[in-house]
């Protein structure tokens, strides 16, 4: 119970900062790509937008990694990462052959997605306990704050023309949107964001 618990908690806390960038970036692309690589770029903002989606559901598995090296388990680690050498790049091959590096691009999500399930069922449930609804409340949460926060972002600063100026308001309001949420419905991230930010620093003479 013990595991389980600080695992679901890692989750959540992963999730609460990985999700309000990734979505963040999904809708702020075109100003993201004009001010890191000028407008000669543009072509790349919907590449850009589709791998945000990517980088999204991919971070969810990154805490399961950590439980396996924690109890032990670098077999089955090792075991789940040869699988996937042998099944990603075939699909990564149709994705392109098919439709080009946009359907890569869109694969690249669809299967990590499906990879979400059977990631929990073998990876995380057997070592911890966690059901999947368990799960996935860790993840709902921060996730609908992010949306929230980013469309009202979004919503807001959309006339404004400067697209610089524009991803700095958005960056602005789109951030106390997310943690004047989280202080009411994400409480427990909000507190340790805080101790953290305020965490005293200790010296010690030598």
């Amino acid at each position: 119970p013990a595991l389980k618990s600080v695992y679901l908690q890692t989750l959540r806390m992963t999730a609460s900062v990985n999700f309000p960038a990734y979505i963040a970036l999904a809708l702020f692309t075109n100003e993201v790509v004009a001010l890191l690589y000028g407008p000669q770029w543009k072509s790349a903002v919907l590449y850009l937008q589709i791998l945000a989606a990517w980088g999204l559901v991919r971070s969810i598995s990154n805490p399961a990694s950590s439980l396996l090296h924690a109890v032990g388990a670098v077999r089955r680690a090792f075991l789940w990462n040869i699988c996937l050498f042998m099944i990603m790049p075939f699909l990564y091959w149709i994705a392109v052959h098919n439709w080009g590096l946009t359907g890569l691009a869109v694969g690249l999500v669809i299967i990590h997605l499906c990879l979400i399930v059977p990631g929990w069922y073998f990876l995380v449930r057997p070592y911890c306990g966690a059901t999947i609804g368990e799960y996935f409340r860790q993840l709902g949460t921060p996730l609908l704050i992010s949306l929230v926060a980013g469309l009202i972002a979004w919503l807001v600063t959309r006339n404004v023309p400067h697209g610089t100026l524009r991803l700095a308001l958005g960056g602005l309001i789109g951030g106390a949107t997310y943690l004047s949420l989280s202080w009411i419905y994400n409480r427990r991230w909000f507190d340790a964001m805080w101790m953290l930010l305020h965490l005293p620093v200790h010296t010690r003479n030598t």
